[in-house]
């Protein structure tokens, strides 16, 4: 089998879901997914939070604006960085580094 081909590409659509953040590299936010699913017959609703981080070369000043419960659309790729932890060894934190994204609903503080 050959390794020589693969894709790093997330594509999310859902809500901000904490105080955006800023720092000299990166502008930092949790943004939530909801599905429903299907569960012995029950369509039960499942909601995921995801740490994103958008770039500060990206024209971002828009963003730092924003507040909980505005809706986004973004692109980007999985980062995984591995922290030490004194009782399991290792903790590991996943990322959605943004490359492209979009404000579907304006929620401006």
């Amino acid at each position: 089998m050959s390794y020589n081909y693969s894709v790093n590409k997330v594509i999310l659509l859902g809500y901000i879901d904490s105080p955006v953040v800023s720092n000299s590299e990166f502008i930092t936010f949790l943004l939530c997914t909801a599905e429903k699913i299907n569960r012995n017959n029950n369509m039960i609703g499942h909601n995921e939070i995801h740490r994103i981080k958008i770039p500060i070369g990206q024209s971002v000043s828009e963003l730092i604006k924003l507040k909980t419960g505005t809706k986004l659309y973004v692109e980007g790729k999985l980062q995984t960085t591995v922290l030490p932890d004194a009782g399991t060894g290792r903790i590991y934190h996943k990322d959605i580094i943004v490359t492209n994204y979009e404000i579907l609903e304006n929620h401006l503080e």
